[in-house]
C-alpha cells in the first residue's frame, strides 16, 4: 500500500530521516481534511489522533532517561497539533497528553512552552487534585526559567484551587511557597507589595495546615526562616537551621536542598563566606542526585548551581567558580542558555580570561535583549564584570557596560541595587587603580567601604584600600588594617591586601606573597600586574599583559 502511494507521490519519506516515518504532502493533507469534514468523520479522526498522540507522548516520556530526543523531535509537531485541537474542558486523554507534552518539552529545554502545557493540563484535569499538581508544576517550570512573577501567580492559583477543594495541606504548601518568593526569588516581583502580602499568606498557610504532616511543616519552616529576616534576601540564621532539620525529617531531598539555600544565605549575610561556601558545596552534592528533567527538582538544581558559583566567586575560589560554570553547561537543567552565562562571565573576568569573558558577555546581553529584557538584577554583576574587563583594557566600552549593568539592575545608580552595589564599587575602585584615575579616589573608597553587600565586600574593600594607598589618602593605613577581616574570608581579597601592603611599605616579601596568592587562584591579570612591582620580574609581567591585550597599570 505505501509503495503505491509513493509511486503516486502522495506520501514521502525524507531522505535525511533515519527512522521509518512517512509524511503526507501538505496539499494531500489539506485535501484529506476536507474529505473527512464532508463525510462527517472529522471528530472521530481527531479523537483517534488524540488517542495516538497521548499514547505516543507517554511512550516517549517513559524513556526520558535514555535516548529519546530524536524520537520526540520527529513527532512533536503532531503532538502539539493534537493538544491544540482539544478544548479547555475535563478530559482524561487530553490531560494525559498535556501533562506528558509539558514534561517532554521541559526536559527538551522549551521552558515557556512547557509552562503553557502544564497550565493546559490543569484546565483539562478531571479532578482538583490533578489540576492543583499541574499548577504547582507549572510554577516550578516558570521558576526554573527565572519567571518569578509568573511562578508566584501560579502558586496563588494553586492555593485557591486547593482551598476550594478543601485540601488544607495542599493550600498551606502553595501559600507558604508563595510567601518565600519576595525574599528568595525577587526577580520581576514588586517587592514592597509582595512583602505586605507574604505575611498574610504565611498566616493563612499556618491556619490551613496540619502541622503534624512533615512535608507541610518543612515548607512552613522555610517560609518562616525567609520571612523573619531583617531585610530582603536575609533569612534568619537560627530559623534556617530549623528549616533544614524539618526538611531532613520530611525525607524530601528537594526540600532539603531548598532549606539549605536559606542557611547559605543567612550564613553569608553574617560575613561567614567560607562557611557559606562549604554549605553551598554540600547543597550542590545533594542536588546532583536529583532528576534534571523534573521541574520540581530542576528549580532547586538551577539555584544550587547559582549559589555554589556565587559562593566560590565571593570567597575568591576562582578555579572552583570557573569549573562550576563550565560544568553547568552539561549538568544544570537550563544548561547552555543565557541564564547560565553570568556565572561564566564573572569567573572568566576575574581569572583574566578576557577574550572569553567579552565573547560570552556579548552573547549574554544580546540573548537577554532577545528575550524581551526581563527583570534580572541578579545578572547585573556579570554585566559589571564585562565593564571591568573593558576598563582594565582601557576601552571606551567600559562606560557602555557600566550603564548596561544599571539597566539590567533597573536602577539609576548602583547604590540603589542590593545585587549590584558591592560589585560595582569594586569595579570602579579596581579600574581607577589600573588607569590611574585618582581624582575622585576618596569618594570611590568611601562608596566601596559603606556598601552593605556582604557577598562582594571582600573585593570592594580591599580594592578600595589599594586605591587609598595608590592615591596617598591619609586613611590608607587604617583602610588596610580594617580590611583584614574581609580578606580572611576571600582569597582574592587576601592577595589584593598583600599587594596593597607591599605597595605602601615597599616590602618585596608582601609582593611575592601576593604573587603566590594570585597564582593559587589562577588570577592571571592580577598576577601580571603584581609582577611589575618586582624589578627583576617586570619583563614577565609585561609579556603577560600584552598577551591579555591590556596596558600596563598607570600606578
Amino acid at each position: 500500500m505505501i509503495g503505491r502511494l509513493v509511486d503516486k507521490s502522495l506520501v514521502v519519506h525524507p531522505a535525511d530521516d533515519s527512522r521509518s516515518r512517512w509524511r503526507l504532502l501538505e496539499t494531500i493533507r489539506a485535501f484529506a481534511a476536507d474529505q473527512l469534514l464532508a463525510a462527517g468523520e472529522q471528530e472521530e479522526s481527531r479523537r483517534l489522533h488524540l488517542d495516538w498522540a497521548a499514547s505516543k507522548a507517554a511512550e516517549i516520556e517513559a524513556g526520558i532517561t535514555g535516548d529519546w530526543r530524536a524520537e520526540l523531535d520527529e513527532v512533536i509537531d503532531d503532538l502539539r497539533a493534537a493538544l491544540a485541537a482539544t478544548t479547555a474542558d475535563p478530559s482524561g486523554t487530553a490531560h494525559q497528553l498535556a501533562r506528558s507534552l509539558a514534561h517532554l518539552t521541559f526536559a527538551r529545554g522549551f521552558f515557556l512552552e512547557a509552562q503553557g502545557h502544564y497550565q493546559a493540563a490543569a484546565e483539562r484535569a478531571e479532578d482538583p487534585t490533578a489540576a492543583y499538581q499541574d499548577l504547582r508544576t507549572a510554577a516550578d517550570t516558570a521558576l526554573a526559567g527565572t519567571g518569578g512573577e509568573a511562578a508566584l501567580q501560579l502558586l496563588l492559583d494553586a492555593a485557591e484551587l486547593a482551598r476550594s477543594a478543601g485540601d488544607g495541606n495542599a493550600q498551606a504548601i502553595a501559600l507558604a511557597s508563595a510567601a518565600i518568593f519576595p525574599d528568595r526569588f525577587p526577580a520581576g516581583i514588586t517587592l514592597d507589595a509582595a512583602h505586605d502580602r507574604s505575611n498574610a499568606w504565611l498566616r493563612e498557610a499556618t491556619e490551613a495546615a496540619d502541622v503534624d504532616e512533615p512535608r507541610v511543616a518543612a515548607v512552613l519552616a522555610a517560609a518562616r526562616a525567609w520571612g523573619e529576616g531583617n531585610r530582603y534576601d536575609a533569612p534568619d540564621l537560627e530559623l534556617s537551621r530549623v528549616a533544614v532539620d524539618a526538611a531532613r525529617r520530611a525525607g524530601d531531598p528537594v526540600l532539603v536542598v531548598g532549606a539549605l539555600d536559606a542557611l547559605v544565605t543567612a550564613t553569608a549575610n553574617m560575613g561567614r563566606l567560607r562557611e557559606a561556601h562549604r554549605i553551598a558545596r554540600e547543597r550542590l552534592q545533594l542536588a546532583d542526585a536529583l532528576p534534571r528533567h523534573e521541574p520540581y527538582a530542576a528549580a532547586e538544581i538551577v539555584d544550587a548551581f547559582h549559589t555554589a558559583s556565587r559562593c566560590a566567586i565571593t570567597t575568591g575560589d576562582l578555579p572552583s567558580a570557573l569549573g562550576l560554570a563550565r560544568r553547568a553547561v552539561a549538568d544544570d537543567p537550563i544548561g547552555d542558555h543565557y541564564l547560565s552565562t553570568p556565572r561564566l562571565v564573572r569567573a572568566l573576568a576575574l581569572t583574566g580570561r578576557f577574550d572569553e569573558a567579552v565573547h560570552h558577555a556579548n552573547e549574554m546581553w544580546n540573548a537577554w535583549r532577545r528575550a524581551g529584557s526581563p527583570p534580572a538584577d541578579w545578572m547585573s554583576t556579570a554585566v559589571s564584570a564585562a565593564a571591568l574587563v573593558h576598563g582594565l583594557r582601557g576601552h571606551d566600552h567600559h562606560d557602555l557596560w557600566r550603564s548596561r549593568a544599571l539597566e539590567i539592575a533597573g536602577v539609576d545608580d548602583a547604590t540603589q541595587s542590593p545585587a549590584l552595589t558591592g560589585f560595582a564599587a569594586f569595579v570602579d575602585a579596581r579600574v581607577a587603580v589600573h588607569l590611574g584615575r585618582l581624582h575622585d579616589a576618596a569618594t570611590l573608597v568611601e562608596r566601596a567601604w559603606t556598601s552593605p553587600d556582604p557577598w562582594y565586600q571582600g573585593y570592594a574593600r580591599t580594592a578600595a584600600a589599594e586605591l587609598a594607598v595608590v592615591a596617598g589618602l591619609p586613611d590608607a593605613a587604617e583602610r588596610l588594617s580594617n580590611s583584614a577581616s574581609v580578606a580572611a574570608e576571600n582569597d582574592w581579597a587576601a592577595a589584593c591586601l598583600a599587594r596593597a601592603a607591599g605597595r605602601r611599605n615597599a616590602d618585596p616579601d608582601n609582593i611575592t606573597d601576593a604573587i603566590d596568592r594570585w597564582e593559587r587562584i589562577d588570577a592571571r591579570f592580577e598576577r601580571a600586574c603584581t609582577l611589575l612591582l618586582l624589578p627583576d620580574r617586570a619583563h614577565e609581567g609585561h609579556t603577560e599583559l600584552r598577551a591579555l591585550a591590556c596596558p600596563p597599570p598607570a600606578c
